[in-house]
């Protein structure tokens, strides 16, 4: 039997390069994917303004009812209300 020093070394080559192709592929993906970025929207007012705002945010399809937090008492002014809504936008 002959052994082929030769042998394997351009398969081997060959995988590298395919290995690095693929590592090139994702990495052009990942830098091409839009980047998310969080925002807050923050309703402050008397808690039926707080909630008439909410079901139009859930009207026009904005946001789900449930998403908005429960309704906190606003720190400055106790006879007004808050709720936060939490959103990932994409940047790109």
């Amino acid at each position: 039997m002959t052994y082929n020093k030769g042998f394997g070394a351009n398969e081997e080559t060959t995988n590298q390069t395919s290995l690095a192709q693929s590592i090139q592929e994702q990495t052009d993906l990942i830098a091409n994917e839009p980047q998310r970025e969080q925002v807050k929207l923050m309703v402050i007012g008397s808690p039926e303004a707080v909630r008439r705002t909410i079901y139009h945010f859930h009207l026009t399809g904005y946001a789900e009812v449930g998403d908005w937090s429960p309704l906190q008492q606003f720190p400055s002014n106790p006879e007004e209300k808050m709720s936060i809504l939490v959103r990932h936008i994409m940047i790109k």
